[in-house]
Order: structure tokens, then C-alpha cells, then sequence
């Protein structure tokens, strides 16, 4: 079985009363880290943000108490991993500077993309050999997905349970 997860790291506790009102907006996950990892999962989208407690992980408004070097240490532990990085935000040299420490500190974690919200380079086509793509979806309001961003929401009413197989890994949000 080959399981993925969206915006992995918000089924970590949040920080503060911001992330707390944002959470049924913001959670993609209701199983920590640690949790999908005993679930099988073994390919994580997180998302980034340097704050003045350090590299967390963020969606949107919603922040993670963890930190990144926390919660990559953890899937580092965990034998091969594979990790997307999206900094939640514009580019800055630290992002990309703190992308080359963790490709170099974490050997167990294959590192497959690196994402940014709002690009700031667009001559840069890899960190350490790792793609940087600036394909991140931005929102259309097209949709009622995107006038409603409630996550579990919509799990319940376009998902019923994911279909896994060996062949390849297979995005979820609530696992």
C-alpha cells in the first residue's frame, strides 16, 4: 500500500488562539505525524513557515506547535520517507538556505519537491538536485470547494474511503 498525505503536519496541535479558530478551515488531518506513519503512510506534504518560534508547520493562517525539525526528524527515524516541502509564503533566502540543511540532514527522507506560494525565483529549477516547481494551485473561487474551505467537508462528500495499491502513492486528506 502506498499511502501519501495533504498538508500532512495539520494533524499536529496548533499554536495559539489564531490556529485554534482555524482549524476546521485549515486541518487536513486528524492523525499526527506519528499516527500516519503507523498508518503505512510514507510520502508527506508539509507545509512551512519561519516564525519567531522557528520553522513550523503552517497552513494558511493555521500553525503547528511542532517544529519542522521535529516533525522531519521523526519521519527521518522512520526508515525511507518521501517529503514535498511548500513554504507558506514568499521565498526568502532562508527558506531556501534551511531546504539545503534539511536534504543534507535527513539521508532517510527522499526529498521530491519543493514548492513556494508565491515564487520569488523562477530561475531556479533545483535545490541540491531537488525539483522546485512553482506549480502550487492557486484558488480560483470557481468552486464551492474554494468558498467553503472546510477540508472534512468535502472527504464527505467526494471521498468515501481512498483505493491504495502498490503502483503508486496515493494523496489523502484524512487518513
Amino acid at each position: 500500500m502506498r499511502i501519501a498525505t495533504h498538508n500532512s503536519a495539520t494533524g499536529e496541535a496548533g499554536h495559539g488562539i489564531i490556529s485554534w479558530l482555524a482549524t476546521p478551515f485549515a486541518r487536513c488531518q486528524s492523525k499526527t505525524i506519528q499516527e500516519q506513519l503507523e498508518s503505512g503512510c510514507r510520502y508527506f506534504d508539509i507545509r512551512v513557515r519561519n516564525t519567531g518560534r522557528g520553522w513550523i508547520g503552517a497552513h494558511g493562517i493555521w500553525e503547528s506547535k511542532r517544529s519542522i525539525k521535529s516533525i522531519l526528524s521523526e519521519i527521518n527515524l522512520h526508515g525511507r520517507c518521501y517529503v514535498n516541502i511548500t513554504y507558506e509564503g514568499e521565498s526568502t533566502d532562508d527558506f531556501i538556505d534551511k531546504v539545503k540543511e534539511w536534504i543534507t540532514a535527513y539521508k532517510n527522507i527522499t526529498f521530491c519537491e519543493i514548492n513556494e506560494k508565491k515564487p520569488r525565483w523562477h530561475n531556479i529549477a533545483t535545490i541540491n538536485n531537488v525539483p522546485r516547481k512553482d506549480n502550487f494551485l492557486h484558488l480560483e473561487f470557481s468552486t464551492w470547494h474554494t468558498l467553503i474551505p472546510i477540508p472534512w467537508i468535502w472527504k464527505k462528500i467526494y471521498y468515501g474511503n481512498p483505493t491504495f495499491n502498490d503502483e503508486k502513492f496515493t494523496f489523502v486528506d484524512f487518513l
